[in-house]
């Protein structure tokens, strides 16, 4: 039963996998590894609770298990709590030496906790044993860049490349470092590498569409999943302390100053984020529903305890399935910057509100009118007042407001846009 839950796990059948694991359990209860895999299963069913009780009676039992401490070290790591992953990790080291997979591990909470120096040494500890692990080799060129050694990054990749020619990972972190650079022309020699490897990869798909100036629809799911999730716990203290970033709290003001309820609002939030937005209207609503395609955005909003309702998913998606006249007020902060099409979002929007209700949103500006959308080299659209205002009187919405606002800064730069705040009769 033990053998045939890690076989299950292997093939990500996780529940099944936890099933089985337990029932050896309940047959032999004091098999340590028993315990670790049963760990190991809940970790990659996204159970950290269960993941760290299971990892923590593994050590109980045998204390000198080192995969027992990588298991504590990685569920730490996925937690953000560092200095737990620090410790556990060193303690799996000593009770082996050069063990690969600790010092991996050892290396990213390092890196994670800003002590990238050291980090980058664990790395260059494991490519001084396998000069072509790929995950340390990846790991390296990240902490390089961190350390603002572009150049030596480069440098390092390009190295690899020619010993390793087909591996993703390598031309995906050289894009972004032609990028910092501000060297598009090898970034997109890059990503045409990387799509004739992985062609199914959507987020570099659409990369590579931002730079060659194509107009699609919207940015893939996987783009914007990933670009969340990857800094969801330090979301909110990088955008209002890096990028003086208040859309939240102006378009909240601006909802509040154009609602005819003025309590008990039933509030969609599209692309929820940390919950920004439900801090600033909780206390005027009787109901909170958010959507978004980050889990661990949605993770981070679920910590708040302010929204009744929160989904993982297709902002389109979940308004389809509600019934009509559901809100009085339907927001989206920052969302339409990844949604380059909005017709289909104006036409839910008009079916979700009550009679008198508002939806509020941000746009980047598009100075130039002859389009509606522009898909820019950020891999962010940008709209035309032509095109909201086309929108906005097809779906019968009043303009309640629209006031031009600097939206973020970027790279020592502000970002213009516009808010704007539509009813319906």
């Amino acid at each position: 039963m033990h053998l045939l839950g890690i076989t299950e796990k292997q093939q990500g059948n996780f529940d099944a996998a936890i099933e089985l694991i337990k029932s050896a359990i309940k047959i032999s209860s004091k098999v340590a590894m028993y315990h670790n895999n049963l760990s190991q299963a809940y970790r990659a069913a996204g159970n950290l609770m269960q993941a760290e009780k299971s990892a923590k009676r593994t050590i109980k039992l045998d204390a000198n298990i080192p995969e027992a401490y990588v298991n504590l070290g990685a569920i730490a790591l996925e937690k953000n709590e560092f200095n737990s992953a620090i410790t556990a990790y060193k303690k799996a080291v000593n009770l082996r030496e050069n063990y690969i997979d600790a010092l991996l591990g050892l290396g990213d909470s390092l890196v994670k906790s800003e002590k990238v120096d050291a980090g980058l040494k664990k790395y260059e500890e494991i490519l001084a044993q396998q000069p072509d692990n790929v995950a340390a080799i990846t790991r390296t060129g990240i902490a390089l860049r961190k350390l603002n050694r572009v150049d030596e990054a480069i440098k390092h990749y390009k190295k690899h490349i020619s010993r390793l020619p087909e591996e993703p990972d390598f031309y995906n972190n050289l894009s972004l470092l032609y990028q910092q650079k501000g060297n598009i022309a090898e970034a997109v020699i890059c990503l045409r590498k990387l799509l004739e490897i992985t062609p199914n990869d959507n987020v570099s798909r659409h990369l590579l569409n931002s730079f060659e100036g194509l107009k699609t629809i919207t940015a893939p799911a996987e783009y914007v999943s990933d670009l969340f999730d990857n800094y969801a716990h330090s979301f909110e203290s990088h955008l209002v302390n890096k990028l003086d970033y208040h859309v939240p709290e102006l378009l909240a003001k601006e909802i509040l100053g154009h609602t005819v309820k003025k309590n008990d609002l039933l509030f969609l939030d599209l692309g929820c984020g940390t919950g920004l937005m439900g801090v600033m209207l909780k206390n005027f609503c009787a109901y909170l529903s958010g959507v978004d395609f980050a889990p661990k955005m949605i993770e981070q909003t679920r910590i708040k305890g302010i929204y009744q309702e929160l989904v993982v998913g297709d902002v389109l998606e979940f308004m389809n399935n509600k019934q009509d006249a559901s809100y009085d007020v339907i927001a989206a902060a920052d969302v339409f910057i990844y949604v380059g099409e909005l017709k289909s979002v104006f036409s839910e929007a008009k079916r979700l509100l009550s009679s008198g209700g508002v939806f509020a949103f941000s746009i980047e500006d598009a100075a130039d009118e002859s389009s509606d959308y522009v898909l820019n080299d950020t891999g962010r659209y940008s709209h035309t007042k032509k095109y909201i205002h086309e929108l906005q009187l097809k779906h019968d919405f009043i303009e309640r407001a629209c006031s031009s606002i600097q939206i973020r800064n970027e790279n020592g730069k502000p970002v213009n846009g516009y808010l704007y705040v539509l009813s319906v009769v």
